[in-house]
């Protein structure tokens, strides 16, 4: 996939976390932390109200690697040194995948326990909310490339 199809996938996305609502507040793009001489890269990082805690957003091409979530949990602690709060609870990431005309959302804990009240309450309603905007999202990137290369 091209840069144009992720920068118009994360200016999608950006758009689609400001129209959501007053429960998530969007914070950065392509935000780079440095924690200990390492460096930390998130697509997108955005606020959730209700969770209390921060989110960052990965956006991956291809097929979905363990390496990707690992990364992701590596990344999650290094970020839970910036608590926007004390009270805040630990970060929560979400890894959107992107292959070809198939896409996955990806909900990362690094917390030791997930009983089902959070999958249920939290990581479902959040999958579900994120697979709709990623189809809408591609779709809009395609239709700008072939609007695009039809202008040529």
């Amino acid at each position: 996939m091209s840069l144009s199809m992720k920068n118009s996938i994360l200016n999608e996305l950006e758009i689609f976390i400001q129209n959501i609502g007053p429960n998530f507040i969007f914070l950065s793009k392509q935000k780079r932390f440095i924690v200990d001489g390492k460096n930390c890269d998130f697509d997108f990082i955005m606020y959730s109200r209700d969770m209390r805690c921060l989110v960052p957003i990965d956006l991956r091409f291809g097929e979905r690697q363990i390496d990707d979530i690992e990364r992701m949990k590596l990344k999650l602690q290094l970020l839970d040194i910036y608590r926007m709060h004390d009270n805040d609870d630990t970060p929560l990431g979400i890894i959107l995948f992107v292959k070809n005309h198939t896409r996955s959302v990806e909900i990362i804990h690094n917390s030791k326990s997930q009983g089902w009240i959070s999958k249920y309450l939290v990581d479902y309603p959040l999958q579900k909310l994120f697979m709709e905007f990623l189809k809408k999202a591609i779709q809009h990137a395609n239709k700008e490339r072939y609007e695009i290369t039809t202008v040529q």
